[in-house]
């Protein structure tokens, strides 16, 4: 699972490498920004961005009556169960 995320995460990145800032011109990606990139996906490949194989950390939010709870687009409301810090409850309506 880890290596097909950081295949997709090193697709995006090398989708937008060469393009540039539309105010500046400057590149997105200088040294910095490549070093930052592949500091993450060094991350990713060793399962810092992953859930265990097999473990299901969110859920659909069901009402009252059972049925699944949507927001006003019409997409489903998942809760997390993981409760790794503070700021999963903040994205906790996803």
């Amino acid at each position: 699972a880890c290596q097909s995320f950081v295949l997709s995460c090193s697709s995006c990145v090398c989708t937008i490498w060469c393009m540039r800032d539309s105010k500046t011109n400057k590149p997105l990606f200088d040294r910095k920004a490549w070093n930052s990139a592949k500091n993450v996906l060094d991350e990713i490949l060793l399962g810092y961005y992953s859930d265990p194989p097999g473990v299901q950390w969110y859920t659909k939010r069901l009402k009252k009556n059972g049925a699944i709870a949507t927001n006003k687009y019409g997409m489903d409301l998942l809760d997390c169960s993981r409760g790794t810090n503070r700021i999963e409850s903040f994205h906790k309506d996803l």
